[in-house]
């Protein structure tokens, strides 16, 4: 239980951010660094207003044309989502836009997420970033 609390107190409340642990972690961090982002969660109208074609996005940065989707191990590891990732992942790239995946690993480590967004949202580095699909999948 204890490790469950200073997650959540790294975290956005559930009560102000419709989200996952995960992405109420990510959501925390970004709106702590400053950076300007939307989020899907219907409470900020991303379910019915940040759709690409017919995608949702989890973050999406428009200045850089980046979307950062959080890969939690539930619902993106494995089945049907994974395809809708893959999926998701294409249409975006088809209007390019630049998809990045943040693992579970990485948002449970504090350090480990402040330096991913320093390095792949606040100073983009994109460009340098291998275009690869969830799980590993390469083109």
């Amino acid at each position: 239980m204890e490790a469950a609390a200073a997650l959540e107190a790294r975290a956005v409340p559930v009560t102000a951010v419709m989200g996952t642990i995960l992405e109420r972690i990510v959501y925390k961090a970004l709106v702590d660094k400053g950076i300007p982002f939307d989020f899907q969660s219907s409470l900020v109208g991303g379910r019915a207003g940040y759709q690409f074609g017919r995608q949702t996005a989890d973050f999406v940065f428009w200045q850089q044309h980046l979307v950062v989707e959080v890969q939690g191990e539930y619902w993106h590891a494995k089945g049907e989502q994974h395809w809708r990732d893959i999926v998701r992942e294409l249409v975006l790239s088809g209007e390019g836009w630049t998809t990045l995946y943040l693992e579970q690993d990485v948002v449970f480590n504090q350090f480990l997420l402040n330096e991913w967004l320093d390095r792949n949202v606040v100073y983009g580095a994109i460009g340098a970033i291998a275009f690869t699909f969830p799980q590993g999948i390469e083109v």
